[in-house]
């Protein structure tokens, strides 16, 4: 069995763990290790423009959905501390590494995306300028119309680039990291009152010079949250609720990104 599959035994099919923590709040701690390790072949094996949809999807939902299912089997038939930790240390562990992956796979269109303050006709590099670049929610006005102008821009560059999602079974690393960071990193910022700061030290210094500063921090703080606790959509808890989850996009995005 390749690794692509094997993800997909890990995560979909027999070897899923999420079953097991839901009857019993436990999850074989063999079952971490032997992820990590299928995952970190696959993504080393991904050394051009592209990710496996079985990555993405294996990834994706082991950052982001296998702490959902702690967060209900804790409130059910309660998990221990220890599980609690491990699946968030993993879902920190996942971002980092999809990040870091990127380095190696960026040219002078993706570049020219993040640079440019204005809107692209291809939109799949509108798609990274509106996430990553500076066309982020950061670098605009913080006022409702210019809030919903974002969606609206992101929405309808959106739904070409799902459109070819659909269709293929590799997809371009910076389209997808995008589109990942305006579902759960932007929503964050979207959902909760949250204070980007303005000095840190990155965790990605081969990125210093190409993301902007808001996009830096936005990852800063998902990556080093307060604690290890998330909220009922999953998000790790930065700052109070607020009211702007109209401007969530993760409707949009998650559909197509985890269909199976």
């Amino acid at each position: 069995m390749n690794n692509s599959a094997r993800l997909d035994t890990l995560v979909f099919e027999e070897g899923r763990p999420d079953l097991k923590l839901l009857e019993e709040g436990t999850i074989d701690p063999s079952w971490f290790s032997e992820f990590e390790a299928t995952f970190d072949t696959e993504l080393e094996a991904s050394t051009g423009s592209t990710w496996s949809r079985n990555l993405v999807q294996a990834a994706h939902w082991a950052s982001f959905y296998l702490p959902l299912r702690v967060r209900v089997a804790s409130h059910t038939v309660g998990i221990s501390r220890d599980i609690s930790k491990r699946v968030f240390d993993l879902h920190i562990k996942i971002e980092q590494k999809l990040l870091l992956s990127l380095a190696g796979s960026i040219d002078r269109d993706t570049l020219q995306s993040l640079s440019s303050e204005q809107p692209l006709t291809r939109p799949e590099f509108e798609i990274i300028r509106l996430t990553l670049g500076k066309g982020n929610p950061m670098e605009m006005p913080f006022d409702s119309s210019s809030m919903e102008k974002w969606r609206g821009m992101f929405e309808a560059n959106w739904k070409p680039v799902g459109l070819d999602f659909q269709a293929n079974i590799l997809w371009n690393k910076w389209s997808t990291m995008a589109v990942r960071l305006a579902s759960f990193y932007w929503d964050a910022f979207f959902t909760q009152k949250i204070s980007l700061p303005e000095s840190f030290t990155s965790d990605f210094p081969s990125f210093s010079s190409i993301f902007p500063q808001s996009t830096l921090a936005i990852i800063h703080v998902i990556l080093h949250p307060p604690n290890a606790e998330i909220d009922e959509t999953g998000l790790p808890i930065i700052g109070p609720q607020a009211q702007m989850s109209k401007l969530s996009v993760r409707r949009l995005v998650e559909p197509i990104i985890m269909a199976r």
